[in-house]
């Protein structure tokens, strides 16, 4: 089964994009992010988009892949919205794979 952890970051200003990069580079270079993987699931991709038209919205998306059909949240996907909620609203949700 494969699914996408969406964490959608709405900051108010460009400093605070550059924040949120920041401190997802801290946490990449830390490896706070590559510790989440279980026998259950695997974390295979992460990426940000920043919006074309609204440049203050981001999104982090996190690929994985799981033995089970599960639609919770991860411990990963947890950690990085609360992180970085301190640089705007955050939106947190799952999306499963259909076709």
């Amino acid at each position: 089964m494969e699914k996408l952890e969406v964490i959608r970051v709405q900051s108010s200003s460009k400093d605070q994009i550059y924040e949120v990069l920041r401190e997802f580079h801290n946490m990449q270079t830390s490896k706070k992010i590559d510790a989440d993987s279980s026998d259950d699931e695997e974390l295979k991709e992460i990426k940000f988009y920043q919006n074309s038209i609204f440049q203050y919205d981001l999104i982090l998306i996190l690929k994985w892949t799981s033995k089970r059909d599960s639609m919770l949240k991860t411990k990963l996907g947890y950690i990085l919205a609360e992180t970085l909620s301190q640089f705007g609203q955050i939106s947190h949700s799952i999306w499963d794979f259909k076709l």
